[in-house]
């Protein structure tokens, strides 16, 4: 299966699926988006700016940020998560594209902001991201910023169901600069198997208590940054060069 079919057939099981398909309860994708969107949007500017989100999929973020503060031109590879994504916003403030996984549809420095939760794991192929980050560069204006996370760990580890590959965090790096990109900055946004994870999973720490969660789970993430056995969430600020 390809990844348009995989992400075809995710957006199936709706809109947050996109996280985890397999938390029933919900929770868990909730505290990963909460954690993700209050990561972003200390980084984004405080005027109405267009944002571009590479790898939209259901268009969670764009809930998030599309508003009179900022638009959303959210950009995906599957049909079907466009679909989901443009019956959950507003179309005032967020337009979607798909993409064909080569050309992203847009002129040479035309955009200032770009955000992309999570995709790049799905490049499993150093060419292949290569080329994306190249056009994701291309598209990017003078002086503008990106904004990416992905799931790091020690050494590869590759996840066959998902056609999904974990990399360290230089090998990130050595691809964003290849790209053109400066690595402005780093944040270890979580990490997996963290013990409170579980408590929230399940519904025993409620909505409320999620920012002090998240505290801990930065430092533990910061603490650990590089496991064997599992993954932190990393953020990179990039920098076109």
């Amino acid at each position: 299966m390809d990844q348009k079919e995989h992400w075809d057939k995710i957006a199936e099981l709706g809109p947050m699926s996109v996280i985890d398909p397999k938390d029933k309860k919900g929770m868990k994708n909730q505290y990963i988006r909460f954690i993700k969107d209050l990561a972003v949007e200390r980084h984004l500017p405080d005027q109405d700016s267009l944002i571009m989100d590479f790898g939209c999929g259901s268009g969670n973020l764009s809930k998030s940020f599309a508003s009179q503060k900022h638009r959303i031109l959210g950009i995906d590879i599957s049909g079907q998560q466009l679909i989901l994504a443009a019956q959950g916003n507003d179309p005032k403030f967020s337009k979607f594209v798909q993409f064909d996984g080569d050309t992203i549809p847009m002129k040479d420095q035309s955009i200032k902001y770009i955000i992309s939760l999570g995709v790049l794991n799905y490049m499993v192929n150093d060419e292949l991201m290569l080329g994306s980050l190249k056009e994701l560069y291309r598209v990017l204006a003078e002086r503008g910023e990106m904004i990416a996370t992905a799931q790091t760990r020690r050494v590869d580890k590759y996840y066959k169901n998902e056609d999904k590959l974990m990399r360290p965090e230089e090998d990130f790096e050595r691809l964003f600069e290849q790209a053109g990109f400066i690595v402005e900055k780093k944040e270890y946004l979580r990490r997996s198997r963290f013990p409170l994870l579980y408590l929230v999973q399940f519904g025993l720490i409620p909505v409320s208590g999620f920012k002090t969660v998240s505290k801990i789970d930065s430092f533990f993430a910061k603490c650990f940054h590089r496991p064997y056995f599992n993954y932190v969430d990393t953020l990179f600020i990039l920098r076109k060069n």
